[in-house]
Order: structure tokens, then sequence, then C-alpha cells
């Protein structure tokens, strides 16, 4: 091995672009602890296959006395059927590399990172695995290796299904799925038809909440200052006055009637889904696939109660991605200089460092920086063009007289 020279298939002609690949990708190797780190050990594998088999046609080539005599790498040469296992299991890995990026994302304007996406995004795990087990009694040239990890990954499925269904009183992830105006309690009908005990569970779990919700608004109502009788005209201690009183309570609707209007909010919300899909023209489809923006304009008058619980649970993030990434930018702000802050003025400071990122508070100095920010990209490209008549002139440039004369008073 000391006198094979790796370096030499640099010279090799016929593969440019692939001996470019090779002189500046590595190889990988699993992390153990990363994410994803076998995906992206054999894709890396995949894409410096070509190198990897010229070098061991050299080494094949170079004399036995020049090798290493305690490890043959010829040994461990890998086959073209298990080059074709290396990309099944690369096919097959790519669409959990896909969820986690959905889920690790901030729960911006994108609809990355929110909470409702995580039973889907399993939900379409559960599909691809069940897809690929049945794919095995049509196909025996699958390796046990393959197999074996379908199968642990559908019981591990099980598993985390219920977790987040069974197993709590109350799943919040299923709440922040049924808040989608697009999945309703329609979703949990069409994909878990075999799971009947988890369709239940949910939507106990929507109605609880709900219960909850009505319950706070039903205390505001009784904590509320009565509305004005009004009388008809005649003094108000004889009794055929007071017979004639009106109550404004039964025009403006009593508090039962509220109650039972609100009741059926939530059995209203999803049962208009057959409505609001077949009657939609294009946009208001494409609103139906963006949750916030449906319920800050359609959502929250037809169902005041159902909004309410969509604010809460619609910015709950998926993961704790976006926290750590916003607490390892506070690095930046605790220095030598201000070594001295509190926790709580840390915490005040990154909470309103990301309300104005979002633009979820307003600022004057956020829009100073905006300004700045324009200024100097409409001066850089003027810098670029190249206009060096402006930016010589002298009467683009104040006299020093001028301007001590302006700033000398």
């Amino acid at each position: 091995m000391s006198s094979f020279d790796p370096m030499g298939l640099s010279k090799e002609p016929r593969d440019d672009d692939d001996l470019y690949t090779y002189n500046t990708l590595q190889l990988r190797q699993d992390g153990g602890v990363r994410w994803h780190s076998v995906y992206y050990m054999l894709l890396r594998c995949l894409e410096l296959r070509n190198p990897i088999t010229r070098f061991m046609t050299r080494l094949q080539q170079q004399p036995s006395q020049g090798q290493d005599e305690d490890y043959n790498p010829l040994k461990d040469e890998i086959t073209s059927e298990e080059w074709e296992g290396v990309q099944q299991l690369v096919d097959f890995l790519q669409a959990p590399v896909e969820m986690t990026k959905r889920l690790e994302g901030n729960n911006s304007a994108s609809g990355f990172g929110s909470l409702w996406q995580t039973l889907t995004n399993l939900q379409a795990l559960w599909t691809l695995y069940s897809s690929t087990k049945a794919g095995f009694e049509n196909d025996n040239n699958n390796s046990d290796y393959f197999v074996a990890a379908v199968k642990h990954g559908l019981e591990k499925l099980i598993s985390y299904f219920e977790k987040l269904i069974i197993q709590p009183q109350i799943s919040y992830y299923v709440v922040a799925t049924a808040l989608h105006p697009a999945l309703r309690l329609a979703w949990f009908q069409t994909h878990w038809k075999q799971y009947a005990d988890w369709v239940k569970r949910a939507k106990e779990s929507i109605i609880k909440i709900f219960k909850l919700y009505m319950a706070a608004e039903v205390d505001d109502d009784d904590t509320a200052l009565p509305l004005p009788r009004r009388k008809v005209p005649g003094g108000n201690t004889d009794l055929y006055s007071q017979t004639m009183a009106v109550d404004l309570m039964f025009l403006t609707g009593s508090k039962s009637h509220k109650r039972q209007k609100r009741a059926s909010q939530l059995e209203e919300y999803f049962d208009d889904l057959r409505e609001d899909l077949t009657n939609a023209s294009e946009q208001q489809l494409a609103l139906l696939h963006d949750p916030w923006r449906w319920w800050l304009e359609i959502g929250r008058q037809k169902y005041p109660i159902v909004f309410k619980i969509a604010t809460d649970y619609l910015s709950v993030p998926a993961t704790s991605c976006e926290c750590e990434r916003i607490f390892s930018t506070a690095k930046r702000m605790i220095t030598s200089d201000r070594n001295r802050l509190s926790a709580a003025t840390i915490e005040a400071l990154q909470l309103q460092k990301n309300w104005l990122r979002h633009s979820i508070v307003k600022s004057e100095v956020l829009k100073l920086q905006q300004h700045v920010q324009r200024w100097d990209s409409k001066q850089g490209s003027s810098y670029k063009s190249g206009n060096s008549e402006v930016a010589g002139s002298s009467s683009n440039i104040p006299s020093n007289s001028s301007y001590l004369g302006d700033n000398a008073g």
C-alpha cells in the first residue's frame, strides 16, 4: 500500500468530472450521534463509486510486495450486488431525512417546523415502510439486513404513535393536526381506518381541549355586567309598569343559546370541510393549505373559540431545534464587557430580538436599520456600475469650507 499513489488516478483522462469529485470529496464515516449519519455516509459512497472502483482496480495491478501485510483492502471490495444494496438503502433513508428537514424548521410562513406536521410526517413514513414491506412478498432479492430494518422501523413507528396518541390523556399533536383547515378530523378517519382506537382517542383529545376553552368563554359571560333593561315610561314602582319592562337579553341571545351555539362550533368546523373543498376557488384552496392565514382571514369569524385554540397550538414548534438555534445566538450577546447580565435580561433581549426579526413587534430602530441597508445597497450598486466620473466629481464631495461652515455654528 505504501507504494500506491492514489493521486495517480488524476492522470487518467477518461473522466474529468469524476476525477474532480474525487479530488474534492472525502469519504464520510458514520458518526453515531449525528442525525442520519448512515444516510450521508452511504450517499457519499455512491458519489465516489467510480473513484473507489478505480482505486481497487489500480490496487489489483500493484505488486503484492508493496501492500500492507496487516490489512488488504481488496478483501473489502464492494461487489455490484452490494452497490445495489447501498443504492436501495439510500433511496429508503431519503424519506426520514426529508421529514427531519421539515420538522426542524422555525415554524415560519414556509410552514416547516410546526407541531401539526409531526403526525403527518410519521404517517408518510408509515406508508413508505408498509408499501416496502408488502413488496418483499414479490421480490426475494432483498438482503436480510434491509428486510429486518424495514420491519423494525414499522415497530418503532407504532411505538411512536402509541406514545403520541394512546398514552397521554390529551394528545397535543392530534389537536394541532386537527386545527389544519385542510385536514381536520377527516384526516384521522382517512389514514387510520384500521386503527379505530386511534381515531377515537384523537377525537376525545380534541373535544377535551375544546371544552376547556369553551368553559373559559362561559366564565367570561358570568363575570360580565348585565345588559341594561329598557322600560316603558311611567314609574318603576308601579306593578303594571314592571310587567311592561322589556329585557334586552332576549333580543341579543340568552346565555343558554350562546352556550349551545358555542358547543356546535367544533362539529361545524369538522363538517364544513366538504363544503370548503368542493366549493372553493383556486385561491381559497391555496389558502386552505396555509393554516395561519386561513384562520386569520376566514376561521376567525366563523369559529371564534376554535380560532383561539388554533392561535395557541399552531404556534407550537415540532422540535426544539429553533429554540436551540436561538440559544446559540445568545453567546454573541454575552461578551467579556457584558458578563454580568442577569438571566431575566438575557431572556428579554433574546425575545425582543426574535420578535423584531419576525416583525411581531415594531420599532423605529428597525426602520432605521432597513433604511441604512437600502442606502448601502444603493451606494454599492452605483459603485459597481463604474461611474467613475460621478465618484470623482468635486461637485459630489462637499468642500472643507462648506462642511466646516455648516457645522461651525
